[in-house]
């Protein structure tokens, strides 16, 4: 019934973000992203990711280039 719809929207996302959170990480491993690089690997709201890596122990840096451009650095892991 409708819990189950509601479960399975959950899980669905969760495993959506979790994925999401994977390509962020993959990608600040290759080196410094900027907030568009992070966008185009883990989806528009990529700053969740990477709150929720920070709270899992990553270290991550950001930084203001110009604007409304920022650099995201992984600069520890757990």
């Amino acid at each position: 019934g409708m819990t189950q719809q509601v479960l399975n929207f959950d899980a669905a996302e969760q495993n959506r973000r979790d994925c999401n959170k994977t390509r962020v990480l993959d990608r600040l491993r290759k080196g410094p992203a900027t907030n568009v690089e992070l966008a185009e690997a883990g989806g528009y709201r990529f700053g969740g990711r990477i709150h929720e890596l920070r709270q899992e122990g990553f270290v991550i840096q950001k930084r203001r280039i110009d604007g409304g451009l920022f650099m995201y650095e992984l600069v520890g892991e757990r």
